[in-house]
């Protein structure tokens, strides 16, 4: 653990004298007109504060795509998720400073979506993450990352697979997962 903090810390320095070295950007003139454009709209709302808004995507996402699940809960989920995007086109900045904080309730929905559309490709349970409908851990299918790429519609789509036990057998970092795993579930120590 020391050493993802320590690895951490130098890979935040390095990046910190790269920005101070680095010329400052130009704004994209398109762009500033585009974000006071959106802002501008967003003042002008007259619906529901975004912060009911919020408090919803944080039920929805205890209730629906917390650790216990289950296919039609996460497919339900993801239905959802949209039905609350087109609830925040309409929202209203609640109190002083919350415009800021619009985007946060967007970005809540794309983290959400993605991870609802991951955990109902992964079919099986993998530590405090449970299918009821796959119990079981699947390491010769699942032990990968799985990869979203963003669809022309903003949706996350399941690209494909990173690592793997396949890969595992070959000796990458993934193999060092496998291994950790199957001591914590007492199976074979490689």
């Amino acid at each position: 653990m020391g050493d993802i903090i320590v690895s951490g810390a130098v890979a935040g320095h390095s990046a910190a004298e790269a920005a101070a070295k680095a010329p400052e950007p130009d704004p994209c003139e398109d762009q500033v007109a585009e974000e006071e454009e959106k802002l501008a709209s967003v003042l002008a709302r007259k619906g529901a504060p975004v912060r009911e808004v919020t408090a919803e995507i944080r039920d929805l996402m205890w209730r629906k795509v917390g650790p216990v699940r289950r296919r039609g809960t996460l497919a339900s989920a993801r239905e959802e998720l949209e039905q609350l995007r087109g609830a925040l086109a309409k929202c209203r900045p609640g109190a002083r400073g919350s415009c800021a904080r619009q985007s946060r309730p967007e970005l809540m929905l794309d983290v959400g979506t993605v991870i609802a559309t991951a955990a109902l490709t992964r079919e099986e349970s993998r530590g405090n993450h449970w299918r009821l409908d796959h119990p079981q851990p699947d390491n010769e299918k699942w032990l990968c990352n799985l990869v979203l790429q963003r669809q022309p519609d903003g949706s996350p789509r399941v690209a494909g697979r990173a690592g793997g036990a396949h890969a595992a057998r070959g000796g990458g970092p993934v193999s060092h997962r496998l291994r950790l795993d199957e001591r914590v579930r007492g199976g074979p120590r490689g």
